[in-house]
């Protein structure tokens, strides 16, 4: 069962068939704890809904007409929009408001605030493998090392989002991964990786540095500082992620043996 959040649209309402994708958008985001990563792997659907605002879910339920606002350089300002209520004007976004963009779709196995998008934990994600549910998305996976540990590459979980992986270009899926340490990643998403960054946290200027390796785009190392406090109120930067509990128990009865040993 999907439990969602933010998102009034069923999951597999898909406004237009999409242009097929020429090669599967796999994103492996690393870097030490508290550099990051999380920011910059929701920041991409955070982005993406302001690019595409067209209306804001208020606090009372009403739904209105709304618009980016745009900087010089041409990119969506992140917490403003133009909104009719009902003249239109350009505003902050209003607290515990809900920013809603057609067309675009994002499941996260963590909680977002403020931007409409689907949670799912990675049972949940299994469990729609084969309901048209996940295509036409962005598929964000924080803490990526609970279900694609290397050392554990034959267990089911891992197998089957392996499956998931090889799928991704007919899904239309842009797989975004998050873990501390991505060597430690099963070696089958780091094959099928295409864009690699490694990110940075400046405690005093609270800015994050993304270091982007991204062969089909960049000719060498890009270099990208974003401010982090536009994105820090729409997620929890100290989400607690469970381990499975298949992997409990492999751990526990693992213990008990260790114990008997002794």
């Amino acid at each position: 069962m999907v439990v969602a959040t933010n998102y009034e649209k069923p999951l597999d309402s898909v406004v237009q068939k999409p242009k097929p994708l020429s090669y599967a958008k796999v994103t492996i985001i690393d870097g030490e704890q508290g550099s990051g990563k999380s920011m910059s792997a929701i920041s991409v659907g955070i982005d993406a809904t302001f690019e595409k605002m067209d209306s804001v879910k208020l606090e009372n339920g009403l739904i209105v007409k709304a618009q980016p606002v745009r900087n010089k350089q041409g990119y969506a300002i992140i917490g403003y929009g133009k909104l009719w209520i009902p003249e239109p004007r350009i505003m902050k976004i209003p607290p515990k408001s809900v920013v809603r963009a057609e067309g675009i779709r994002i499941i996260y196995n963590g909680h977002l605030w403020g931007i409409r998008y689907a949670h799912m934990d990675l049972a949940e994600i299994i469990s729609h493998l084969n309901d048209g549910s996940l295509r036409d998305c962005y598929l964000i996976i924080d803490e990526a090392y609970i279900g694609a540990d290397k050392r554990e590459g034959m267990s089911p979980l891992v197998r089957i989002m392996t499956k998931l992986s090889k799928q991704l270009r007919k899904r239309h899926i842009h797989l975004i991964m998050c873990t501390p340490d991505s060597s430690e990643l099963d070696r089958r998403f780091q094959k099928i990786e295409v864009e690699h960054i490694v990110c940075s946290y400046d405690e005093d200027s609270q800015k994050v540095t993304k270091y982007i390796r991204n062969p089909k785009r960049y000719k060498r190392t890009r270099e990208v500082t974003y401010d982090g406090r536009l994105y820090r109120k729409y997620y929890d930067t100290d989400e607690i992620y469970e381990i499975p509990e298949v992997q409990m128990q492999r751990a526990l009865a693992m213990a008990g043996m260790a114990s008997d040993e002794e």
